[in-house]
């Protein structure tokens, strides 16, 4: 992967606990965000206020290519037998997940770049909120990397992206805390592959 680059960002996770005191505790949102995102510092954090919605995605863009599909499918089975390993059970897919992680995709490719919040979208809680999904607590990881150059290249980014975010160590292992999380029983997962040949990487986890 000679002259490739892979990011992983920040890990993220909330609560709806947090959506609920929004409102209550809008002065407070610097003390809320040190002391319940503190995995989030940094400029891949997320903020509590809560930004303009992008548009829903529709048709083709509400999901990756066929290629792409088949990486996140391939990863969704190696991050369950990484479960296993960890005598977790496996999570179950959840297409309104997948969604929720495409159109977050799409966004960063549009030149936002690697983060977990873009300017003028939704907090990661509101934009799986708005695709139905039902849930106490959510999470996010993502990356990207490249230039890739086949299918091959692309499944290989893929798997330095999770094994990156397995190989973490405490306290710097908020990507493998989600991964590996009791917590969390759905996940989707959306990989895009831009016209640069970047590969981008959104998982998003629930309850």
């Amino acid at each position: 992967m000679q002259g490739n680059a892979l990011k992983i960002a920040t890990f993220v996770q909330i609560t709806s606990l947090d959506i609920r005191m929004r409102k209550i505790y809008c002065s407070l949102v610097a003390l809320l965000l040190l002391l319940q995102l503190t995995a989030c510092t940094g400029p891949t954090g997320i903020t509590i206020s809560q930004g303009t919605p992008v548009a829903t995605a529709s048709g083709s863009q509400a999901q990756g290519t066929g290629e792409e599909q088949q990486l996140a499918q391939r990863l969704f089975k190696q991050i369950n037998q990484d479960r296993a390993a960890n005598n977790l059970p496996p999570l179950a897919w959840e297409p309104l997940l997948e969604r929720s992680g495409h159109q977050h995709d799409l966004v960063m490719t549009a030149g936002c770049g690697l983060m977990h919040q873009c300017p003028n979208e939704a907090d990661l809680g509101t934009r799986i909120s708005k695709q139905g999904v039902q849930w106490q607590t959510v999470g996010e990881n993502i990356g990207d990397g490249g230039p890739i150059s086949s299918n091959d290249g692309a499944w290989n980014m893929v798997s330095m992206l999770h094994q990156g975010m397995m190989a973490e160590k405490p306290p710097d292992d908020g990507h493998r805390r989600n991964l590996l999380s009791k917590d969390f029983h759905r996940i989707g997962i959306s990989i895009s592959i831009d016209a640069k040949q970047t590969l981008w990487l959104t998982e998003d986890f629930a309850n």
